[in-house]
């Protein structure tokens, strides 16, 4: 690519001021529906009523197929921040930003995680005095529970990302001196293990989180920018990955469908890159409104799963005319994903009116 050509390219800061919102909004509709997946066939189009294959392939396409690229790219922006003007052999600095991401991170993890732990339980003393039924009740049996509500089982479950970004920021350094050493060639063992979904720690940290925010913080120690990689072949990469997208809900019930998502996730995130930058060149108050919208990600990340989705999920499902078996299943899919994000900006904005530095200590002292 040219200089010229360079110079023109967005940043990668304000490439990923652009993504962080829209991102986020794929983590509600990732949350939209449950971790099982619905099983499709390319058959099915014509064994399945209309209206019941359209729901399935809509919401998978928009829960299971275009939003995953929605936490690998949190990692890589995360990574590249993490490595960027840094040099993680200086032992002043390691300690500077452990602490830095002690208040970022490590608190905001433990207290909502513990939020969460205490909604379940009133949730479920209230529903007992009040004769309701719910599928699993919170119970604390022994310490290992709790524990394991931290760890391994983390009870906030969109916080196991949280977790995984704590654990590489202690990683940091160690990931710092091999991509150092390697000259990033360590990358492909990284790549081998992503493809291939070899887990690491199971559980604790994954084959995704490692590989996406280690690319992420080469490119940031190099100070590479991200688009400049893949600009060239854009348009190869967006015709790609929409056949591919389009294609994944019909293939989830294939062997190999966990293969084709991971060349997914690089196709779309390329992607994701490129249409950002095409969106701020082309509309360029667009940036400014991402901008403003960004102090809303880390709140709606941490706060939509404790109690408001699934208070969201319990109000569709009791809506006979939108719920997941009902003609407007459709309807009620996206409202869902409404609903949940209306709410949460609701709670956002009672908090910054009434208590504006508890929304800021619940942030880790985000602005």
């Amino acid at each position: 690519m040219n200089q010229t050509k360079m110079k023109q390219l967005s940043s990668f800061s304000e490439v990923a001021t652009m993504l962080r919102f829209p991102l986020i909004i794929g983590v509600l509709f990732i949350h939209a529906l449950p971790d099982v997946i619905q099983k499709m066939e390319i058959t099915d189009v014509w064994n399945d009523s209309h209206i019941l294959w359209s729901y399935k392939y809509i919401s998978e396409l928009c829960s299971h197929a275009i939003p995953l690229i929605a936490v690998p790219l949190f990692f890589f922006i995360s990574g590249y921040y993490t490595f960027f003007q840094k040099d993680w052999s200086k032992k002043e600095l390691i300690k500077a930003e452990w602490k830095k991401k002690v208040k970022g991170l490590v608190l905001p993890y433990f207290i909502w995680n513990t939020l969460m732990i205490v909604a379940l339980l009133l949730w479920a003393k209230l529903s007992y005095l009040l004769g309701l039924e719910i599928s699993y009740p919170l119970k604390i049996t022994s310490l290992k529970q709790v524990l394991g509500y931290y760890t391994y089982d983390v009870i906030n479950y969109p916080l196991w990302y949280l977790r995984e970004l704590i654990i590489l920021t202690l990683l940091a350094p160690i990931i710092y001196r091999l991509l150092r050493v390697s000259n990033g060639w360590v990358l492909l063992i990284f790549l081998v293990l992503f493809l291939a979904n070899i887990p690491l720690l199971p559980s604790i940290l994954g084959n995704v989180s490692v590989f996406t925010f280690s690319l992420g913080g080469f490119l940031g120690m190099k100070k590479i920018n991200p688009l400049e990689l893949v600009w060239d072949y854009r348009q190869l990469i967006l015709v790609s990955t929409v056949l591919l997208v389009l294609f994944l809900p019909l293939s989830n019930s294939w062997a190999y469908h966990g293969y084709l998502t991971k060349y997914y996730i690089l196709l779309g995130a390329s992607s994701a890159l490129i249409l950002s930058h095409e969106a701020k060149s082309k509309r360029p108050y667009l940036f400014e409104q991402f901008k403003s919208l960004n102090r809303y990600v880390f709140f709606i990340y941490v706060a939509h799963a404790v109690l408001i989705n699934y208070l969201v999920h319990a109000l569709i499902l009791r809506l006979p005319f939108v719920n997941p078996e009902a003609s407007g299943a459709t309807l009620g899919y996206f409202l869902t994903v409404l609903l949940t994000l209306m709410s949460t900006l609701v709670v956002y904005h009672i908090l910054d009116r009434l208590q504006p530095r508890l929304l800021k200590f619940l942030c880790g002292s985000r602005s």
